[in-house]
Protein backbone atom coordinates (compact mmCIF):
# COMPACT_ATOMS: atom_id res chain seq x y z
CA UNK A 1 0.00 0.00 0.00
CA UNK A 2 1.07 3.67 -0.38
CA UNK A 3 1.29 6.41 2.56
CA UNK A 4 2.70 10.04 2.20
CA UNK A 5 4.30 8.80 -0.98
CA UNK A 6 5.97 5.47 0.13
CA UNK A 7 4.86 2.21 -1.26
CA UNK A 8 5.01 -0.62 2.31
CA UNK A 9 4.33 -3.89 1.96
CA UNK A 10 1.76 -4.70 4.93
CA UNK A 11 0.41 -7.91 6.21
CA UNK A 12 -2.55 -8.32 8.68
CA UNK A 13 -3.85 -11.49 10.19
CA UNK A 14 -7.40 -12.91 9.54
CA UNK A 15 -9.45 -13.02 12.23
CA UNK A 16 -9.54 -15.24 15.22
CA UNK A 17 -12.47 -17.15 16.05
CA UNK A 18 -14.68 -15.49 18.33
CA UNK A 19 -14.96 -17.03 21.79
CA UNK A 20 -16.85 -15.45 25.09
CA UNK A 21 -20.23 -14.01 25.86
CA UNK A 22 -20.88 -9.84 26.67
CA UNK A 23 -23.18 -11.71 29.25
CA UNK A 24 -20.79 -13.44 31.55
CA UNK A 25 -20.85 -12.97 34.81
CA UNK A 26 -18.31 -10.37 36.43
CA UNK A 27 -16.53 -12.42 38.49
CA UNK A 28 -15.85 -11.51 42.20
CA UNK A 29 -13.14 -9.99 43.81
CA UNK A 30 -11.86 -13.17 44.85
CA UNK A 31 -11.22 -14.58 41.66
CA UNK A 32 -7.81 -15.85 40.97
CA UNK A 33 -6.69 -13.36 38.19
CA UNK A 34 -3.57 -12.13 37.29
CA UNK A 35 -2.94 -8.36 38.33
CA UNK A 36 -3.52 -5.62 35.66
CA UNK A 37 0.13 -3.72 34.90
CA UNK A 38 -1.45 -0.67 36.34
CA UNK A 39 0.90 2.47 35.36
CA UNK A 40 2.78 3.46 38.67
CA UNK A 41 2.72 7.28 37.55
CA UNK A 42 0.04 7.93 34.67
CA UNK A 43 1.72 11.48 33.62
CA UNK A 44 5.34 9.73 33.05
CA UNK A 45 6.53 11.12 29.70
CA UNK A 46 6.65 8.44 27.16
CA UNK A 47 10.49 7.83 25.77
CA UNK A 48 10.86 9.00 22.74
CA UNK A 49 12.10 5.70 21.06
CA UNK A 50 8.67 4.46 21.34
CA UNK A 51 7.45 7.03 19.17
CA UNK A 52 10.40 7.10 16.51
CA UNK A 53 8.91 3.46 15.52
CA UNK A 54 5.86 4.84 14.20
CA UNK A 55 8.03 7.14 12.30
CA UNK A 56 6.34 10.20 10.30
CA UNK A 57 3.02 9.10 11.98
CA UNK A 58 5.38 9.47 15.92
CA UNK A 59 6.45 13.03 14.99
CA UNK A 60 2.91 13.86 14.40
CA UNK A 61 1.65 12.69 17.73
CA UNK A 62 4.51 13.85 19.64
CA UNK A 63 4.23 17.55 18.40
CA UNK A 64 0.16 17.64 18.13
CA UNK A 65 -1.83 18.90 21.20
CA UNK A 66 -1.89 16.73 23.59
CA UNK A 67 -6.17 17.03 23.72
CA UNK A 68 -6.02 15.47 19.41
CA UNK A 69 -3.63 13.33 20.77
CA UNK A 70 -5.99 11.41 23.75
CA UNK A 71 -8.82 12.04 21.27
CA UNK A 72 -6.87 9.71 18.39
CA UNK A 73 -6.82 7.26 21.64
CA UNK A 74 -10.02 6.70 21.85
CA UNK A 75 -11.08 6.30 18.60
CA UNK A 76 -8.21 3.88 17.78
CA UNK A 77 -9.09 2.07 21.18
CA UNK A 78 -13.31 2.24 19.73
CA UNK A 79 -11.40 0.86 16.35
CA UNK A 80 -9.58 -2.24 18.32
CA UNK A 81 -12.03 -3.41 20.92
CA UNK A 82 -14.53 -3.91 17.74
CA UNK A 83 -11.45 -5.19 16.07
CA UNK A 84 -10.92 -8.38 18.77
CA UNK A 85 -14.24 -8.98 20.17
CA UNK A 86 -13.61 -6.86 23.37
CA UNK A 87 -16.54 -4.64 22.74
CA UNK A 88 -18.83 -7.29 23.74
CA UNK A 89 -18.07 -6.45 27.38
CA UNK A 90 -20.21 -3.99 28.56
CA UNK A 91 -17.61 -2.55 31.06
CA UNK A 92 -15.98 -1.86 27.97
CA UNK A 93 -18.85 -0.18 26.56
CA UNK A 94 -19.46 1.77 29.37
CA UNK A 95 -15.27 2.78 29.60
CA UNK A 96 -15.24 4.03 26.80
CA UNK A 97 -18.09 6.22 26.24
CA UNK A 98 -17.23 7.75 30.23
CA UNK A 99 -13.58 8.35 28.42
CA UNK A 100 -15.71 9.97 24.90
CA UNK A 101 -17.28 12.68 27.88
CA UNK A 102 -13.78 13.36 28.81
CA UNK A 103 -14.34 12.46 32.08
CA UNK A 104 -12.36 9.69 34.31
CA UNK A 105 -13.01 6.17 34.22
CA UNK A 106 -12.64 4.20 37.90
CA UNK A 107 -9.74 1.66 37.11
CA UNK A 108 -8.84 -0.86 39.87
CA UNK A 109 -7.36 -4.15 40.34
CA UNK A 110 -11.18 -4.99 41.83
CA UNK A 111 -13.44 -1.97 39.77
CA UNK A 112 -15.95 -3.45 37.64
CA UNK A 113 -13.58 -2.78 34.44
CA UNK A 114 -10.59 -4.16 36.13
CA UNK A 115 -12.23 -7.47 36.99
CA UNK A 116 -13.28 -7.96 33.23
CA UNK A 117 -10.17 -6.85 31.85
CA UNK A 118 -8.06 -9.50 34.47
CA UNK A 119 -10.82 -11.86 33.35
CA UNK A 120 -10.48 -11.54 29.68
CA UNK A 121 -6.76 -11.41 29.68
CA UNK A 122 -6.67 -14.84 31.56
CA UNK A 123 -9.53 -15.91 29.18
CA UNK A 124 -7.51 -14.56 25.97
CA UNK A 125 -4.41 -16.67 27.23
CA UNK A 126 -6.55 -20.00 27.68
CA UNK A 127 -7.67 -19.33 24.43
CA UNK A 128 -3.98 -18.48 22.65
CA UNK A 129 -5.77 -14.71 21.73
CA UNK A 130 -3.32 -12.64 21.92
CA UNK A 131 -4.87 -9.62 20.09
CA UNK A 132 -7.58 -10.02 22.38
CA UNK A 133 -5.48 -9.73 25.42
CA UNK A 134 -3.14 -6.99 23.93
CA UNK A 135 -6.47 -5.42 23.09
CA UNK A 136 -7.14 -5.66 27.38
CA UNK A 137 -4.12 -4.38 27.77
CA UNK A 138 -4.06 -1.38 25.50
CA UNK A 139 -7.35 -0.59 27.29
CA UNK A 140 -5.86 -0.59 30.79
CA UNK A 141 -3.08 2.13 29.10
CA UNK A 142 -6.10 4.08 27.43
CA UNK A 143 -7.47 4.25 30.66
CA UNK A 144 -4.71 4.96 33.32
CA UNK A 145 -1.73 5.78 30.89
CA UNK A 146 -0.56 8.86 28.64
CA UNK A 147 -2.54 9.29 25.60
CA UNK A 148 0.79 9.34 24.06
CA UNK A 149 1.73 6.14 25.54
CA UNK A 150 -1.90 4.70 24.46
CA UNK A 151 -1.53 5.32 20.61
CA UNK A 152 1.65 3.67 20.72
CA UNK A 153 0.63 0.79 21.86
CA UNK A 154 -2.29 0.67 20.09
CA UNK A 155 -0.95 1.25 17.14
CA UNK A 156 1.55 -1.52 17.59
CA UNK A 157 -1.23 -4.00 18.02
CA UNK A 158 -3.47 -2.43 15.04
CA UNK A 159 -0.39 -3.19 12.58
CA UNK A 160 -1.22 -6.97 13.30
CA UNK A 161 -4.53 -6.42 12.09
CA UNK A 162 -5.41 -3.99 9.82
CA UNK A 163 -3.30 -2.84 6.59
CA UNK A 164 -4.79 0.01 6.94
CA UNK A 165 -3.74 1.17 10.38
CA UNK A 166 -1.50 4.08 8.95
CA UNK A 167 -4.40 5.86 7.18
CA UNK A 168 -6.95 5.14 10.18
CA UNK A 169 -4.40 6.64 12.46
CA UNK A 170 -4.23 9.62 10.56
CA UNK A 171 -7.80 10.10 10.37
CA UNK A 172 -8.35 9.82 13.98
CA UNK A 173 -6.08 12.40 14.64
CA UNK A 174 -7.53 14.64 12.44
CA UNK A 175 -5.85 14.61 9.09
CA UNK A 176 -3.32 16.88 9.70
CA UNK A 177 -0.23 17.36 6.92
CA UNK A 178 2.32 14.64 7.83
CA UNK A 179 5.73 15.79 8.41
CA UNK A 180 8.58 14.00 7.31
CA UNK A 181 10.34 10.76 8.65
CA UNK A 182 12.22 11.61 12.26
CA UNK A 183 15.79 11.65 12.70
CA UNK A 184 17.65 11.76 15.09
CA UNK A 185 17.85 15.69 15.18
CA UNK A 186 13.96 16.33 15.48
CA UNK A 187 13.32 13.97 18.52
CA UNK A 188 16.54 15.82 20.21
CA UNK A 189 15.13 19.13 19.59
CA UNK A 190 11.84 18.17 21.01
CA UNK A 191 10.41 20.40 23.52
CA UNK A 192 7.37 18.27 24.59
CA UNK A 193 6.33 17.84 28.40
CA UNK A 194 4.72 14.88 27.72
CA UNK A 195 7.43 13.14 25.61
CA UNK A 196 10.99 12.28 27.03
CA UNK A 197 14.42 12.87 24.55
CA UNK A 198 16.75 13.05 26.94
CA UNK A 199 18.51 10.10 24.91
CA UNK A 200 18.08 11.78 21.85
CA UNK A 201 19.19 15.66 23.08
CA UNK A 202 22.54 13.75 25.06
CA UNK A 203 23.04 12.22 22.00
CA UNK A 204 23.18 14.93 19.48
CA UNK A 205 24.55 17.15 22.26
CA UNK A 206 27.96 14.65 22.25
CA UNK A 207 28.59 14.39 18.11
CA UNK A 208 28.18 18.35 18.30
CA UNK A 209 31.66 18.55 20.49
Amino acid sequence: MAFNGRLIWESASPALPDWGCGSDPLPGPEAQFPPLDLPADPMEPLRAVYLSGLQELGALVATLPRERVAEAAWKQMCRLTVETGLAKYREVRAALDVLERGEAVRMGQDSALGLRLRAVIAQATAHRDSYRRWAAENMVVTVCGSPHHAVDKIATTRSHLSIDWRAELLADLGNPPIPPVPDDQFWARLRNPDIDSSWYAARYAQDQD
